[in-house]
């Protein structure tokens, strides 16, 4: 998203080498001339996939639990990069259902819903929710510490899982200027 930048330090070169004998311009009118800010859309259906910073299970998570995470590749949209791998994600679990009598296994879901841009900008977004079932087994803990997360089938996901998202709706973008 640079080009932007280049092109406002060209056009402040310009004014500044004018001719003395021509007549003084004001800051308003030059920065008519400039191109506005870059755009970009996020399309419904797009693919952004994280990788999830903590564990979630639904045995200790409930909706509207916030979590985070980081791009797995750089989020582009129309020639644009508009968060750079390893930006930060934040998402919600939206549903969380233990095991029980009548269901077969336990779930949840979680979506995303915020994305850190390379601008500064926080871009909110909705996407489809991403669910992840527990097992049949009530004995899948790998450790002692596991126990709390997975007892009774319980559906877990572990730092560091990768998750692709699908975007439930288009976000059109503005790029965002430093004043200087």
């Amino acid at each position: 998203m640079k080009p932007f930048y280049v092109i406002l330090l060209a056009g402040a070169a310009a004014i500044a080498s004018a001719p003395p004998s021509a007549p003084a311009q004001s800051a308003a009118s030059s920065q008519a001339h400039l191109p506005g800010p870059n755009r970009a859309t996020l399309r419904a259906g797009m693919l952004i996939t994280v990788r999830i910073s903590q564990a979630l299970s639904s045995n200790l998570n409930s909706p509207g639990d916030v979590f985070s995470g980081t791009l797995e590749r750089p989020l582009i949209a129309d020639g644009f990069v508009i968060a750079e791998r390893g930006s930060r994600v934040l998402g919600e679990v939206v549903e969380s259902k233990s095991a029980e009598p009548g269901r077969a296994v336990a779930e949840l879901a979680i979506r995303l819903r915020e994305i850190s841009a390379s601008d500064g900008q926080r871009v909110h977004i909705v996407s489809a929710p991403w669910t992840r079932q527990g097992t049949r087994s009530p004995g899948n803990a790998a450790s002692v510490y596991d126990a709390p997360l997975t007892r009774g089938g319980a559906a877990v996901i572990r730092p560091g899982t990768s998750v692709t998202f699908r975007l439930d709706e288009t976000v059109e973008l503005t790029e965002k200027h430093e004043t200087r």
